[in-house]
């Protein structure tokens, strides 16, 4: 099965500020309670250097993977995703792209 997933993340750290608007689809392996999800995504990324005093906003491709545990009420999961960014210099810092990971731990309610 493919669950589509959206995610807005925010990272704010040393003076560089990044935003990302997701889509990352996963096609899920498994029966029963416990299943495992890859998929590639897209996104969008919004950069801010301060010491540059620079905004950039660039396109993202992601590639990804999860688990999941569902049982009763219960829902449990893990993923990661590293995200590589169009190559735009951040001003005159040098930094050329924004090329992140990201991990999530998720515990939910199921309804």
């Amino acid at each position: 099965m493919i669950r589509q997933q959206f995610n807005y993340n925010r990272f704010d750290e040393d003076g560089l500020e990044i935003a990302t608007l997701e889509m990352n689809p996963r096609y899920y392996m498994g029966e029963g309670d416990l299943t495992f999800g890859v998929g590639p995504g897209i996104g969008y990324v919004w950069a801010e250097a301060d010491a540059a005093g620079v905004d950039e906003g660039m396109w993202a491709l992601q590639l990804g993977a999860d688990i999941e545990y569902r049982r009763g009420a219960l829902y449990l999961g893990a993923g990661t995703r590293y995200q590589l960014t169009q190559d735009e210099e951040l001003g005159n810092t040098g930094e050329k792209g924004v090329d992140n990971g990201l991990s999530t731990v998720k515990v939910g309610v199921n309804f």
